[in-house]
């Protein structure tokens, strides 16, 4: 945000797009913060990595017994989080047979044994199998989306679409979701012969102040006391912070979401696209200073619209224009072209980026050049292509620059 500012007071034109990838993790973030519920069963999950993880022994008794490995957590990698509970959710029997194992084992490790005893016991209970479904419908959703963020033809107009769908999606859930998990934890239930009853914990009497005051009637049903508590809460969290956090995406698709597909700008009648340039011009304008003209950029979108027959997206319109030299004819759209098609959904492949640039600076080469550590960070991260060129011709060069010859 200080960036934002920043960058703002030097220019007010200046419009500021979140990573949505990094606002995913900030949501799920919020939702698994949002009750003690959920804090302790993924605490529960990251102390099972850590059990068997941290000894050989441990770890080869789990690999005997399972298919898919336990994965530790992390807090800016939340794939992380639905390989951790697919792991737990798939395997559950699995897991208490070498949590049993390890405890057999750990003869005089009175410590170990009292860990793989009560983890055995924690997610063996029925509420901890229907917090697993639950989490676990709602990380899948997410992940799949996160992943469609992070290819490099995303566009701004499909990522609204993708928010859309999952809103509609966690709506329906938070109405049909908890029974849907009760139906899946009832099936791993009934195979490892657990009793489908939700813990009961001993109800809180608030003390009335005054006499007339009503008594507060506190739920017996621990089910609809479990539904509250958490899942309704966790659903609700998720709700809450994606209507926050992603208000910036809504707003820019609002402003620039009728420009992703010309074809569709014909059934605009003449009035309506020339409100809608006129939002634009006035959203990248300062006082006396401006990028585009509103009208003649309703003009041009016009002309463009019945020029192209098939539904061709923004990508093939702006390369159209440069391959056939027609920036000066479209000038106010080729600018509007390239300032959409520049509005990034994610920042991972720059993050990556930079997780790669601290691999090649390592130790070794501390005093490398910044001129020399950009180019290896290129060929690191476009290995595919660097990969296909030709370089006898490099290092013919090379040799005849470098080779030493001795005057006889």
């Amino acid at each position: 945000m200080w960036s934002k500012n920043k960058n703002s007071s030097k220019n007010p034109r200046v419009f500021f797009t979140p990573c949505g990838c990094h606002n995913w993790n900030l949501i799920l973030g919020d939702a698994a913060s949002s009750c003690v519920q959920a804090e302790r069963m993924f605490g529960i999950i990251q102390n099972l990595y850590t059990l068997f993880s941290i000894s050989s022994k441990r770890w080869s008794i789990l690999i005997k017994h399972v298919n898919i490995t336990l994965k530790p957590l992390s807090d800016t990698r939340w794939e992380c989080r639905v390989e951790s509970v697919k792991a737990v959710k798939y395997q559950l029997e699995e897991i208490c047979d070498a949590l049993n194992e390890v405890h057999d084992i750990s003869v005089g490790d009175a410590k170990i044994r009292c860990e793989a005893e009560s983890y055995s016991e924690l997610i063996s209970s029925y509420t901890f199998l229907v917090q697993v479904c639950v989490w676990y419908y709602i990380l899948v959703k997410v992940n799949s989306i996160s992943k469609l963020w992070q290819k490099d033809d995303m566009q701004l107009n499909q990522a609204v679409i993708h928010l859309d769908t999952f809103m509609s999606w966690i709506q329906d859930f938070r109405n049909t979701g908890f029974e849907s998990a009760i139906i899946s934890a009832n099936e791993t239930a009934e195979k490892m012969d657990i009793p489908k009853e939700f813990t009961t914990c001993r109800c809180c009497k608030k003390k009335r102040m005054f006499s007339y005051e009503h008594e507060d009637e506190p739920l017996a049903d621990p089910k609809e006391l479990f539904k509250i508590k958490f899942f309704l809460v966790v659903v609700d969290m998720v709700i809450s912070s994606m209507r926050s956090r992603f208000q910036a995406f809504k707003e820019y698709a609002g402003s620039y979401g009728f420009l992703y597909n010309i074809l569709k700008l014909q059934n605009l009648n003449k009035e309506e696209l020339v409100k809608k340039c006129n939002n634009l011009h006035l959203l990248l304008s300062d006082k006396n200073s401006y990028n585009i003209d509103d009208l003649e950029l309703s003009e041009e979108l016009d002309m463009l619209s019945r020029i192209f027959s098939t539904n061709a997206t923004v990508t093939t319109v702006l390369k159209i224009l440069i391959e056939k030299d027609l920036q000066d004819l479209y000038p106010n759209c080729f600018i509007v072209l390239r300032i959409i098609l520049t509005i990034p959904v994610s920042v991972a492949s720059a993050e990556r980026s930079f997780s790669r640039l601290k691999l090649i600076n390592s130790y070794l080469r501390s005093t490398m050049g910044q001129e020399r550590l950009s180019a290896l960070a290129v060929l690191s991260v476009e290995n595919d292509v660097s990969n296909e060129l030709d370089y006898s011709t490099l290092i013919n060069e090379f040799s005849n620059q470098k080779c030493r010859k001795v005057l006889l």
